[in-house]
């Protein structure tokens, strides 16, 4: 029974060390750095930045950036042959005039060096003329290598306004009495 006690003393103490001399993870701060990534990989996007849009990322197999908007889906998963900041600095944007954007955080989870992110882009621009409002729910994986956060899997899925409401039917007509013979 005493070894019992000794082993179970040992292993809280054991457990107690572990855990108190894990360093404390500052939330905030850390909340700070992944809307900072998020906000600089839309703005490099924008500005055609490949190098820097690109350091937004883990450029390794597995990762994936996928969209949903309407009836259409863009999924794009690492190849390590294709020079994505070359493809970005080729981006098309001449039918977009003054595009902002912001980002709504809605939920952040960090685990060790892995964070998970649900936010909205909100976001305005006018295209081909028209004024034009997009939002944009977002999810992301995130790792923390070297210090710094990369996306490893982005999730986006263009919310879609409700359709108007069907016309209301038209006035019923009330019927006229027939009367029997």
């Amino acid at each position: 029974m005493k070894k019992i006690l000794i082993f179970i003393f040992s292993a809280a103490v054991l457990g107690f060390f572990l855990t108190a001399c894990k360093p404390k993870v500052d939330v905030e701060k850390e909340k700070a750095a992944i809307k900072a990534l998020i906000d600089k990989e839309t703005q490099m996007w924008l500005d055609k930045n490949g190098k820097e849009y690109v350091d937004c990322y883990v450029m390794e197999e597995g990762t994936a950036r996928a969209s949903v908007s309407g009836s259409d889906m863009n999924l794009m998963m690492y190849d390590k042959k294709i020079n994505y900041a070359d493809s970005t600095n080729k981006m098309d944007f001449s039918d977009y005039k003054d595009y902002k954007f912001s980002h709504e955080i809605l939920a952040v989870k960090i685990i060790d060096n892995v964070a998970w992110v649900i936010f909205k882009n909100h976001s305005s621009f006018i295209y081909k003329g028209t004024d034009t409002k997009t939002e944009d729910l977002q999810s992301m994986v995130m790792e923390k290598i070297d210090g710094k956060w990369k996306i490893s899997c982005f999730v986006s899925a263009t919310i879609q306004p409700p359709p108007p409401p069907p016309p209301p039917p038209p006035p019923a007509i009330p019927a006229k009495d027939k009367k029997t013979k």
